[in-house]
């Protein structure tokens, strides 16, 4: 799979006593999934799946007839991706093509816009950042849009396709209680639920992990709709939308929905590789006293005359760079990094804000617990825990932070009368880390695991 890269670039912005207004431009540019536009199904695929549906129903007709209801509403759907538990990013997924309304060779999404490709019929969803690394270590998952009964399976197949003529997919398809059908394809082998065809599903149920497997250039989702009658349904409702009048969305969102999908921290710049080879994400929280840091944002639907605005703080609180970046152009993805010399130990905050939602993370630079104090004698347990954490000391611990395994900030507690313990109880099982600062400002970072 190729990606469209702009590359510039920058120097090291260091940061030593003050607030910089201006930093270089940084390198990175634009991400492009799919960006030869292969088609997910084929056409003779997508009709021996349709028979093959056609017979499950016949099969299913008692079961249905169950739980058919009088004047049964179409679906309400909620979003079929989501992030594991346990992982950190701010956002797991982009949108690369919507379905296609055009009859003849012109490209026309549900907003009369060209985001698809020719006679596409579904919605794709792909995986970003680093869409390889979050399928291998199963970061994203497939979820029920709408409560149904599974109508069909398919498991087992390669999960690692590139191109066109990847074979068939892994996928799951729901039938609903008015009739219509849900596609769910692409997805890894083997991580389909164990539930059977005629099993029940409720909204918002574990379906399987996100996947390349079928006709496929990366990780990602295709999302595909029927009526009661077989017909095709687009659940975007839109100006051009020339199959439905209403949206089938519980909520729907924007055309495009500009986010923050990741603030990270790498020891060398990110690295996208040929398909299917797992990116070089070089990602890490932790630097030795003088190493460079490079410090990355990760955007969705990036609008052009949009700004963000970036703040690095030392581990006391004060400013070392606070600076603003106006995208220049609309991407569906991007990613943008900065190099930054870091000139002080202890557990420093990187911070994005755009569109008035703000994605902070920490690193810490020098030893994980530097600052020899009265901290160091803190003790800290249970560890593992199920929940609390005791701080137990003469120290008076006046700010707790709580990040995860990405460094992302979970939880943030201040109070000058003192911290005597932080409550984990309703983070998902997994690593964390717990900073805690005294009143001097120094602090000690803790590894906390979260059973």
């Amino acid at each position: 799979m190729k990606k469209t890269l702009l590359t510039m670039l920058c120097g090291i912005a260091l940061l030593n006593g003050y607030a910089q207004e201006t930093f270089p431009r940084p390198n990175g540019g634009e991400y492009v999934f799919n960006p030869n536009k292969v088609s997910c199904v084929t056409e003779s695929e997508r009709i021996s799946i349709q028979e093959i549906l056609e017979k499950k129903k016949d099969l299913l007709k008692k079961t249905l007839k169950n739980i058919k209801k009088d004047n049964p509403l179409p679906p309400s759907f909620i979003w079929p991706v989501r992030q594991t538990e346990g992982f950190g990013y701010n956002s797991v997924w982009g949108i690369s093509n919507y379905v296609d309304h055009s009859s003849s060779s012109d490209l026309i999404d549900f907003n009369c816009g060209n985001r698809t490709y020719d006679g596409h019929m579904g919605t794709d969803i792909y995986l970003w950042p680093f869409s390889w690394k979050m399928m291998d270590e199963e970061q994203a998952e497939v979820i029920a849009a709408e409560d149904g009964i599974i109508i069909f399976k398919d498991d087992g197949h390669f999960d690692q396709s590139c191109v066109m003529g990847g074979g068939s997919w892994n996928a799951i398809y729901l039938l609903h209680e008015d009739g219509s059908i849900s596609w769910y394809g692409h997805m890894k082998s083997a991580t389909l639920t164990s539930k059977d065809v005629g099993d029940s599903v409720e909204k918002g149920e574990f379906l399987g992990k996100v996947g390349s497997s079928g006709n496929s250039t990366g990780p990602h989702l295709h999302f595909e709709v029927y009526d009661a009658e077989g017909a095709l349904i687009d659940p975007f409702t839109g100006n051009c939308n020339s199959l439905n009048t209403s949206s089938w969305w519980e909520t729907q969102q924007g055309y495009t929905e500009p986010n923050v999908n990741a603030v990270l921290t790498h020891t060398a710049p990110p690295a996208f590789n040929d398909c299917p080879e797992i990116e070089s994400a070089n990602i890490s929280t932790t630097f030795a006293s003088g190493d460079t840091v490079y410090a990355a944002i990760y955007m969705r639907d990036q609008e052009p005359d949009t700004t963000i605005n970036l703040r690095i703080r030392r581990p006391n609180g004060t400013l070392a760079g606070n600076w603003a970046f106006t995208f220049d152009t609309y991407y569906s993805s991007s990613y943008w990094y900065w190099l930054i010399s870091p000139n002080m130990d202890g557990v420093w905050t990187w911070e994005a804000e755009y569109n008035g939602e703000t994605v902070a993370q920490t690193f810490t630079v020098g030893t994980l617990g530097t600052n020899e104090n009265s901290l160091s004698a803190l003790s800290v347990y249970p560890n593992p825990t199920t929940g609390l954490v005791a701080l137990e000391g003469s120290t008076n611990v006046s700010e707790v932070t709580i990040t995860d395994a990405l460094g992302k900030i979970i939880a943030i507690e201040k109070n000058p009368d003192g911290i005597k313990q932080a409550d984990l109880s309703a983070l998902a099982q997994g690593v964390y880390f717990l900073t805690m600062t005294a009143e001097n400002n120094k602090s000690r970072t803790v590894k906390i695991v979260r059973q």
